[in-house]
């Protein structure tokens, strides 16, 4: 029986694809979103809607740069040394520059947390106490720190749908040529976009929803 494995992706999305977002869902059926391009500032709004989804959920998605981290030798009996943080590849640990094995010196926790696809955030040392003078600091973890070494699927499409929602009310006023309502007797149409009204409103409430709840349930809990 085969396991059915997440869509992960390498990176962030990128501009060209909230444009192929915001053109299959049709909410702008007689415009093609890639003519607003050049008219837009899609690149500020996706920075923006990544920072918004790294800063709520505490986490970092994507990471791909190994970096150092030191610590101090536990004062726990239990050997137990929070990295307060979150690390989803652990390429080397050293203490006072040696390296030490998993398994036989140390094991990362949570346990089988790799197997569930889940970053750890701490280690557990077998065979370094802290008695006696130490240098401050000899533990050294490298690797890469964050939630994963790629961009879970839900992550990936909801920074989709939350730069959609930003570039609409933009992208309203550009398919209107900067008009932002007109009534003629009983007759209206509204073309500012967003919660307020208009012909992207339904969609726009609708992508920030999801953003909404994808940040929330990949929010980082304490341990």
């Amino acid at each position: 029986m085969s396991i059915l494995v997440p869509k992960q992706y390498d990176a962030y999305p990128t501009v060209d694809d909230v444009v192929k977002l915001i053109d299959t869902t049709n909410v702008l059926p007689d415009t093609d979103a890639w003519s607003a391009v050049g008219c837009i500032d899609w690149g500020a709004h996706l920075s923006e809607a990544i920072e918004e989804m790294e800063t709520r959920t505490g986490r970092r998605f994507g990471v791909t740069s190994a970096t150092a981290r030191r610590f101090d030798l536990p004062a726990n009996a239990r050997g137990l040394i929070d990295l307060g943080d979150e690390i989803c590849r652990i390429d080397s640990i050293t203490v006072n520059g040696s390296a030490i094995a998993e398994d036989d010196d140390y094991v990362p926790g949570p346990a089988n947390a790799d197997a569930a696809g889940r970053p750890w955030r701490w280690i557990e040392l077998f065979t370094f106490s802290n008695g006696g003078l130490v240098p401050r600091r000899p533990v050294t973890v490298t690797g890469l720190w964050g939630y994963s070494s790629k961009v879970p699927g839900d992550v990936y499409n909801a920074i989709r749908y939350k730069v959609a929602a930003l570039v609409a009310p933009s992208l309203a006023l550009y398919v209107s040529k900067g008009v932002i309502s007109w009534k003629l007797g009983e007759e209206e149409e509204r073309f500012a976009s967003g919660k307020d009204g208009g012909p992207m409103a339904t969609a726009t409430a609708a992508w920030e929803a999801r953003f909404d709840q994808v940040a929330a349930s990949k929010r980082m809990t304490t341990v």
